[in-house]
């Protein structure tokens, strides 16, 4: 059996999610590494972003404190109206600094047309970047469907750095079953050809 370049492609495409990789898939959200500040970003509540103490040189933007509450939030339309049923790729950096009995945390929530379908939340004081990667499966989308990335950090301490975030991604691929039926379709046309 000869293994031709379009066969390998998508044979890939097929396999890939299998292997956690998006292949490369663009970000959805607009300045997820804050390197522009807050640009492209709807922020509401009190505190200081980028300025808490103390601040490593990685991922300065990202640092939120103030002894106080802070939301971030991006929303788009569904960038692919084609693919029914996708799975929804959501990784980020966070860190919350020890403050003793002051508790800061983080809740990082995606929607769909205004509906979580997915939260995840910590108040684990590591002090020490994680990063957190989850795949949400088969969520359907329509044409005129948006997205919300909605983000909360709340900073325990009064003028320290309480919680920070960095590198926010979401993206897009085609569930595991519209890939398999990519793969059968392009191993059928191989068939036909031979």
């Amino acid at each position: 059996m000869k293994l031709t370049v379009p066969f390998l492609a998508v044979l890939l495409l097929a396999v890939g999610p299998a292997f956690g990789t998006s292949f490369g898939m663009p970000n959805e959200v607009t300045n997820g590494g804050f390197d522009d500040g807050l640009n492209g970003w709807t922020v509401s509540g009190g505190g200081t972003w980028g300025e808490g103490v103390p601040a490593p040189s990685a991922a300065i933007h990202s640092h939120w404190g103030g002894a106080a509450t802070m939301t971030l939030e991006q929303q788009w339309l569904n960038p692919y109206p084609t693919v029914p049923v996708q799975d929804i790729d959501v990784s980020f950096d966070w860190k919350l600094y020890d403050l003793g009995s002051q508790t800061s945390s983080i809740l990082v929530e995606l929607t769909v047309n205004g509906g979580v379908i997915w939260s995840w939340s910590t108040t684990n004081a590591l002090d020490t970047w994680v990063h957190e990667e989850h795949i949400i499966p088969g969520v359907t989308l329509g044409p005129t469907d948006y997205k919300d990335i909605h983000i909360t950090l709340v900073a325990g301490g009064t003028n320290i750095t309480g919680a920070a975030i960095d590198n926010v991604d979401v993206e897009q691929t085609p569930e595991p079953g519209t890939l398999a039926l990519f793969g059968l379709s392009g191993l059928a046309l191989f068939r036909r050809r031979r």
